[in-house]
């Protein structure tokens, strides 16, 4: 059996992650408008402020070092210390000066990236044959003879992976050349490299993809840098506020969908990006009543504040990803999501599925918010 690529393993994910090349495919700046959306990327972030907050001096170490950290930032495409996401663009690029996250056209190339590559293109049996080879030239001194014979041995090695050209324009150039000969040969590069992807030129102009997130944003209630949801928005209050028909403003914010996420907009696929995160209220600053928090029979689910966002005295390590909430009293949030999702479908009324499923009449705006979801995916 084949293995799965990273792409085919995004699709098993409970959550909603971009492939590498949906990302590529974006300007520098629109990497950044997209990211900082994420709901992920917002929960990272909260979490470097928290650890900021309560382990100034170790923050950064606790951070980088932390697993479940750079678990979110492979997610998100991202390394390193997160930036606000309140930051414009221009603010970002004029106080950030290390962007190699954000991916430009041209970059170079680290290290840790071609050891990434080896590691996941190799297959076991090569990928040990490798390693062998390193561990016995690690044993002299770097630039010393001796290890320059032992890694000249690569050239005789027989690995046909090794032979195979990556699937990544990664080129050896020469900085020296005319500059007239330089951009011809990256140009005529990259086209023959997009022919053998199949990538095809994108018709979506970025003004289209700013019209496409000012209805996302809109609609979920993006507001400096944070998503407020005391204040969501129909879709008839969105094409209100745009100015435009019901359709359009629908079309629009289905496309600022795919814009961050990477997928066609669908019920599904919306709980996966937003869903549990936002409906509990783990997004805003507050927490209102459209959080399913209140769906719970007696206690709610605490609000994301900066307690809930430090990390514990007893276990200074840990971070916000690994204090959400747990269902002590058998209450699953996902779970009844679903449940609800197909009450409405099969034509059940608020009054009906509030009595159904034993919840509290707070419920309703939570259920009333799943319902606009439907009714955008048009299902």
């Amino acid at each position: 059996m084949m293995p799965k690529t990273r792409d085919e393993d995004h699709d098993d994910h409970p959550m909603l992650l971009r492939s590498e090349s949906h990302l590529d495919a974006l300007s520098v700046e629109m990497k950044w408008e997209t990211t900082r959306r994420q709901p992920l990327y917002f929960v990272l972030w909260n979490t470097w402020r928290a650890l900021q907050k309560n382990h100034e001096s170790e923050a950064e170490s606790l951070f980088l070092n932390s697993p479940l950290c750079h678990g979110a930032g492979i997610m998100l495409g991202i390394n390193g210390i997160p930036s606000d996401p309140a930051l414009e663009p221009k603010e970002l690029f004029d106080t950030d000066t290390n962007l190699l996250w954000l991916k430009r056209s041209a970059r170079p190339v680290t290290f840790g990236l071609l050891a990434r590559m080896l590691g996941t293109k190799l297959s076991s049996s090569d990928l040990k044959t490798l390693s062998g080879m390193l561990l016995d030239a690690a044993e002299s001194e770097a630039g010393s003879m001796e290890r320059d014979q032992k890694l000249s041995s690569f050239t005789g090695l027989k690995c046909p992976d090794l032979d195979v050209l990556v699937d990544l324009p990664l080129l050896l150039y020469n900085p020296s050349a005319p500059s007239k000969e330089f951009v011809s040969d990256i140009t005529n590069l990259r086209s023959a490299m997009r022919s053998k992807l199949g990538i095809e030129d994108s018709r979506t102009s970025e003004t289209k993809m700013r019209s496409y997130l000012a209805a996302w944003d809109t609609r979920e209630g993006w507001r400096d840098g944070v998503y407020d949801r005391l204040a969501p928005m129909t879709l008839k209050d969105v094409a209100r506020e745009l100015g435009t028909s019901d359709r359009n403003a629908k079309y629009a914010y289905q496309q600022g969908f795919q814009l961050i996420s990477g997928h066609p907009f669908s019920f599904s696929n919306w709980m996966r990006l937003m869903g549990v995160l936002h409906l509990s209220g783990y997004l805003g600053r507050d927490v209102n009543s459209v959080s399913l928090s209140r769906l719970r029979h007696a206690s709610s689910v605490r609000g994301t504040d900066d307690t809930t966002l430090s990390s514990s005295q007893q276990n200074p390590g840990t971070s916000v990803l690994e204090n959400f909430p747990s269902n002590e009293d058998g209450f699953n949030v996902t779970s009844a999501i679903e449940q609800i999702r197909d009450m409405i479908r099969s034509g059940r009324e608020n009054d009906q599925i509030l009595a159904e499923l034993e919840l509290e009449e707070d419920a309703e705006p939570a259920i009333n918010e799943l319902r606009s979801i439907i009714e955008m995916e048009g299902g």
